[in-house]
């Protein structure tokens, strides 16, 4: 089963398609939210924010391992394994947002 990705802005604007949609609605009501809760850990978001610009997806993910690496936010994803859904998104977040070895220091002996 492949889920059907629907786009909800358009191309290049980054407005929405269909202002009336709730679906639409709420999914920039978040995202929104989530720029508000990055600016309060991360500089750079900040200056988005407050300048009332919107940063790229890019940009949100960098911030978003920053604050993670300094331990000042946490991820929070979920799948379900046995349905198959949501796990190559988990995994992803895993590789792209939590440490690895090589972020850490040798223990010392």
């Amino acid at each position: 089963c492949v889920p059907q990705v629907l786009p909800l802005l358009k191309t290049g604007t980054r407005q929405p398609i269909d202002e009336t949609c709730h679906i639409t609605k709420a999914a920039m009501d978040a995202r929104q939210e989530f720029i508000e809760a990055m600016a309060e850990c991360d500089e750079r978001i900040e200056e988005f924010y407050l300048n009332e610009q919107q940063p790229s997806n890019a940009e949100l993910r960098a911030a978003l391992r920053r604050a993670t690496l300094a331990q000042k936010a946490l991820p929070v994803m979920a799948s379900a394994a046995l349905r198959g859904r949501g796990v190559e998104p988990v995994l992803d977040a895993i590789a792209d947002l939590l440490p690895s070895p090589l972020d850490r220091l040798p223990p010392a002996l």
